[in-house]
């Protein structure tokens, strides 16, 4: 084997791990996402599903409306 095809075997699986490192940091945003848009008694199905049956806005209103999150954030910036 020559060196040009180790340098490029070795960035093959360089690439394909940090692939999977890639997905596995991500997959706690994705699923908080997905959460977002699901109902309470969806959020607490076994086994989890990614896309909700019935999309809803709900949660985001209730945070947006129930909650001072907007002083929260200013806070946290401040």
């Amino acid at each position: 084997m020559s060196a040009r095809a180790r340098v490029r075997r070795t960035n093959f699986m360089l690439d394909i791990l940090l692939f999977v490192i890639c997905i596995l940091l991500l997959t706690p945003l994705i699923l908080l996402i997905a959460n977002g848009f699901k109902t309470p008694q969806e959020m607490l199905v076994w086994p989890p599903t990614l896309f909700p049956k019935d999309p809803t806005l709900q949660n985001f209103h209730k945070v947006f409306t129930e909650t001072p999150l907007l002083q929260w954030m200013f806070n946290s910036f401040a």
